[in-house]
Formats: structure tokens, C-alpha cells, sequence
């Protein structure tokens, strides 16, 4: 499962292949990678919320992955 499955050229982030992809996708990418930031922004403003609202645990900010 996951990378460890990948053909090896895609497991190298600096092989031509993961650099002709990037290039070749490079809206798609750049519109996951705005994604994450946004879900991090949010998780970031909820557990500062916790934190004021004075929730002894908070927000834990971890995303099983898998």
C-alpha cells in the first residue's frame, strides 16, 4: 500500500517522471496543495478556539493517514 508500492521513478521526488508530472499538472497539484493549507488554517483556528474556550485537551490535530 501507499508510496512503498509506486514504481521506483515515482518514488523520487527529482526523477524526470515526478518532474514531467509535476509540470503536466501542475493546476491540479497546485489546487491540493491550497486545499491542505486551507484544512490546516481551519484545524488551527478551531483548536485556538478550544484553547479559549479553555478545553483542557484542545484540538488534536492529527489526520490518520493510510
Amino acid at each position: 500500500h501507499g508510496w512503498r508500492s509506486w514504481l521506483p521513478s515515482y518514488r523520487d521526488p527529482d526523477s524526470d517522471c515526478c518532474t514531467r508530472f509535476a509540470a503536466e499538472h501542475a493546476d491540479e497539484i497546485l489546487f491540493f496543495a491550497y486545499l491542505q493549507w486551507l484544512a490546516h488554517e481551519q484545524l488551527q483556528a478551531a483548536r485556538q478556539l478550544a484553547q479559549e474556550l479553555g478545553l483542557a485537551i484542545g484540538l488534536y490535530c492529527d489526520l490518520a493517514v493510510g
